[in-house]
């Protein structure tokens, strides 16, 4: 089986995921188009050479539809012969993206393959394909009661015992590690400016974080959700008490504890930009 090597990795900046969102003037498929250009010409790669554009999509609707990688791949001016698939995994499409691309090298059907993914939320925003959480069948919500990620979380916090303020400290660290990160330069080697039809840059740096505090993050969640959950807690957790999740060594291993319900896998807004990655053979 032959070696996959991820030769380089770029996206654009995160902007803002709402109308007024740097961003949000520009067609996802141009975004896309600008991150596999930055790949050619980073890496010089001649697009003939390149097997497939594998795209990690979410909401493959409006701007984003008619399969995005292909169209990314003509509004890229590659070979007009130059393939592209867009696929769905839910918050993980892009990562997946890349693991298919990975399998492809490996297996030896293909040499050389660009891969990632494209989410743009100011123009195509969570739900706008009207799928909902479970394409509205009625045989499926017999088989599999799904509720909103939201609560999902709030079910899988309370069964392993994590406490409102335990995600909030977490969710506050990791905007904190980003910050740092930032003032560092550490993300300056990937990011690539995106710039306007007029050759202009429209950003290039992440638009994010904002400012972050843990008063702020717990007034997040409004009482709409709070209710809901607290009616999803009753009907499918067991009334058991709930301990505080350990930390320490002496915690049991994942495989005795009980298993969290499933959580429900719809549409996610972590991921507002291209992030695509090529994958080959080792050089020689």
């Amino acid at each position: 089986m032959s070696e996959a090597w991820i030769i380089d990795a770029v996206r654009t900046p995160r902007g803002r995921g709402k109308k007024d969102g740097a961003l949000a003037g520009l067609h996802p498929q141009e975004l896309m188009a600008q991150t596999l250009n930055a790949i050619k010409e980073r890496n010089h790669i001649d697009p003939r050479e390149v097997d497939d554009v594998v795209v990690g999509c979410v909401t493959a609707y409006g701007d984003q539809a008619m399969c995005i990688a292909r169209m990314s791949v003509l509004a890229a001016e590659w070979p007009n012969d130059s393939t592209g698939v867009t696929i769905n995994r839910f918050c993980g499409s892009g990562q997946q993206a890349v693991n298919f691309a990975a399998m492809g090298v490996k297996a030896g059907e293909q040499n050389l393959v660009v891969a990632g993914g494209v989410e743009s939320m100011s123009r195509v925003p969570m739900d706008a394909d009207r799928g909902g959480i479970d394409g509205h069948n009625p045989h499926l919500r017999q088989l599999h009661p799904l509720v909103p990620q939201g609560i999902s979380a709030d079910l899988i916090a309370a069964i392993e015992g994590f406490s409102r303020e335990d995600c909030d400290r977490f969710a506050s660290e990791s905007q904190r590690r980003y910050a740092r990160a930032h003032a560092e330069g550490r993300l300056k080697k990937s990011l690539i400016p995106v710039r306007d039809a007029a050759n202009r840059v429209l950003l290039d740096h992440d638009e994010h974080p904002r400012t972050t505090t843990l008063e702020g993050l717990s007034k997040l969640i409004t009482p709409a959700i709070r209710r809901a959950s607290s009616m999803a807690r009753a009907r499918c957790c067991s009334p058991r008490p709930i301990t505080p999740r350990r930390t320490d060594s002496s915690r049991a291993p994942a495989s005795s504890r009980r298993r969290p319900p499933a959580t429900n896998q719809s549409s996610c807004s972590l991921h507002r930009c291209p992030r695509p990655a090529a994958c080959s053979k080792r050089p020689a």
